[in-house]
């Protein structure tokens, strides 16, 4: 049940998320059974107005949010596998002492940078991805270097490992659990404005 559950947050967010802001990277929450993450209007953090909590959930053999059926409507993170320890907020504005983070696709909220925060830019982010590939593989060519007029890699299947940033552009290779494959090196566009050009996987 927990499983099905961070399924529907994840694909209800990244469904909802492709015409809103991107941000400047990822926020992760490394949670345990103690956490408790509070939500305020404003970088003073001066008074919350939402709270989630945490726990141990014996009834399906692990973690869980208090009463997460009420947060639904808008609690919807970057990623929410909380079975494999991920709960990551796109972030919009990073601080010193908190983070705007996305809870929904157009609506922010600040949360408190503390231990159990950490950023990523985009960069970082993606390069810790299972794998990355192409949205549409028909109009998306891969190039020999970052800009259009150079060469273009012919590949059928995306399995990459995301090796640096320059702007818009990625750098990728076939990544090292699919060297079945062909092994493909070139540069791919990974947004056009607010629209992400890929599809990212934390697991496999």
């Amino acid at each position: 049940m927990n499983s099905i559950l961070n399924l529907f947050f994840v694909l209800t967010f990244l469904t909802s998320f492709g015409q809103s802001e991107i941000g400047i990277g990822v926020v992760s929450i490394h949670f345990d059974d103690t956490t408790k993450i509070e939500f305020y209007e404003t970088s003073e953090l001066n008074k919350s107005s939402r709270t989630i909590e945490f726990f141990n959930d014996e009834s399906i053999k692990g973690w869980n949010i208090k009463n997460l059926e009420s947060h639904k409507e808008w609690l919807k993170p970057e990623s929410m596998w909380l079975d494999y320890g991920q709960f990551r907020f796109r972030c919009k504005t990073k601080k010193e002492g908190s983070f705007e983070v996305y809870i929904t696709e157009s609506q922010t909220m600040w949360i408190l940078d503390q231990d159990i925060t950490q950023f990523m830019n985009w960069e970082e982010y993606l390069q810790t991805m299972f794998s990355v590939e192409r949205t549409d593989k028909t109009t998306q060519k891969i190039y020999s270097k970052p800009f259009i007029k150079s060469e273009i890699i012919e590949s059928k299947n995306d399995c990459f490992r995301v090796k640096q940033m320059k702007g818009e552009w990625i750098e990728v290779e076939t990544a090292e659990h699919c060297k079945t494959q062909k092994n493909i090196s070139g540069w791919i566009r990974w947004k056009d404005g607010n629209k992400i050009l890929i599809n990212y996987y934390t697991i496999g």
